[in-house]
Order: C-alpha cells, then structure tokens, then sequence
C-alpha cells in the first residue's frame, strides 16, 4: 500500500483569486436579478395603463355603436293623414281636420350632442345589475374631460369620467353619476363623419338638437374617431401612451319619416343607400 505523505494546501494567492473570481461572477448575476426585476415593473406598469386605456376605448366604443337614435315615425304618419284629409266645414264655420291645428310633434328624448373633447348621446348600452329592476335599455351616456385626484396620491390631474343617466330628458348633456375611468390624461380628441358619402370631412362638433345645422340636426353620426392619451410626469416606467380607434354607429335612423312615409324623395349618397336609389 502507498500511503500520501503530499500535505501541502491552498496557497493564499489562489484563495484570493478563487475569491474574487466567485465576487465578479455574484456581482454579475445579482445585476441581471436586478435588471429583470426592473424590466418587469416597467412592463407591468407600461401594460396596467395601456389595458387601461384599452378597456375605456372598448368602453366608448361599445357605447357609440349602441347609439340610439329614435324617430317619431307614427306623428308622421298621423300627420300625413290629417294633411292629406280634405278638411270639411264644422258647424261653427271652423275646419276639421285643418293642417293648420296640428298638434305638436313630440319632445325628442335622444340626442348626438358631440364636440372635440366631450361626447354626450342615448345609447341601448346600460346594463342592468339588479335582477328584476324595472330599467330600460336606454340609457344617456356622456364621457369628458374633468380634474380629479390620483387613486394612490393626492396629485391632481386631468382625468376622463362617463356619465351615466337613466332618466331620458331634453337636455342629454346633463343629469345622471359620474364615473372616473382613467387619470394623467393628456390628450382627448373626438371626431365625427357623416353617412352622406359626399360628406367626407371629419367634423370636429355634432350636434343634433335644434342647434344644429342642416347636416347634423335630427340625425347621428356614421362614424366617431376617438383618440386618447395619457402621460404620467412623475412615473419613469410608464412614460407616454397615445391611442386612436374609429368606431361605426350600427343604425344612425337618418331617414325622415316625412320622407319615408310621406311619399318625399329620399336624399341620395347616404351609408344606406350610396346609389341614392327609391327606398
């Protein structure tokens, strides 16, 4: 048997090289740790706020294709019968049936009321979360721009609600609760296009009440482009995110019912009809 008599060690310039050599490798590996980690916060902050901003564009795009838009279609169709009536002489020498005493056409209760940053019109888009609650499917909607204070400080920036009314009136830009949907915005731009084809501008208001002109009043719009962006100034990770969606209204009911059912020509180069051919 050979026995070993070679006790001879690690000398201590190996043990300093070996030793620094494990430094350099665990100094290395704890900044790629660390650099991960970072990467990941910015990542989830940068995806935290673009799904944000994503489920408020799906939102106002939900509601904007939901739009509803109703005409009197029966007042028009009463009124052609009286206006088509020959009137007779009433025994105090009056006239029935006199188109002159009609009676006053409806208040109308759904609005496109649009500018370029605020947007407010009825919708078929409420959800009902009580079971059996007496609630309609109509619902006004208005989403714009107002301040508010931060969810985790108290800063203050502009921020973007929606307005929620179920109560139908003359005036859509007003009544209802407010809902907060996304801070730090800095950028809310709406536009609007016309179904009429010889219309291709992208208009910058909307308005479908009584103040309105010729192109806008009594209809909706074919189409909104909604563009939104939101920037926090004190977030290093997230930094700026800008968004635009185009959305089409499914049924803007643009056609009069004096000319649908009061035998007047239809207007031509509309979505419905771009050949302007006899509905």
């Amino acid at each position: 048997m050979v026995k070993l008599h070679n006790k001879k060690g690690f000398s201590l310039l190996e043990i300093l090289i070996v030793t620094a050599i494990m430094a350099v490798i665990g100094l290395l590996a704890s900044n790629a740790i660390r650099g991960g980690m970072q990467n990941k916060r910015k990542l989830d902050a940068r995806l935290t706020v673009e799904t944000s901003v994503f489920d408020a564009l799906r939102l106002m795009a939900t509601d904007v294709e939901r739009a509803f838009h109703y005409q009197y279609a029966l007042y028009e169709i009463d009124k052609q019968a009286i206006t088509k009536k020959k009137p007779r002489p009433a025994q105090d020498g009056a006239y029935v049936n006199d188109p002159n005493e009609l009676p006053p056409p409806p208040e109308r209760l759904t609005q496109f009321i649009g500018k370029a940053d605020q947007v407010h019109f009825t919708t078929l888009n409420h959800q009902r979360t009580v079971a059996n609650s007496h609630e309609s499917n109509i619902v006004e909607v208005g989403y714009y721009i107002n301040d508010c204070k931060s969810r985790v400080t108290d800063k203050t920036s502009r921020c973007l609600w929606r307005r929620n009314s179920l109560t139908l009136d003359n005036d859509v830009t007003r009544g209802g609760e407010s809902t907060l949907l996304l801070d730090n915005v800095t950028d809310f731009k709406l536009e609007y296009l016309n179904e009429d084809f010889n219309d291709k501008e992208w208009r910058s208001t909307w308005i479908s009440d009584a103040n309105g002109d010729a192109r806008t009043q009594n209809k909706f719009p074919l189409m909104v482009k909604i563009t939104l962006e939101i920037h926090d100034k004190d977030s290093k990770d997230i930094g700026k995110f800008r968004q635009t969606v185009i959305t089409t209204v499914r049924f803007p009911n643009n056609i009069d019912p004096a000319q649908r059912f009061g035998g007047g020509a239809p207007k031509t180069g509309t979505a419905a009809d771009p050949q302007g051919n006899p509905q």
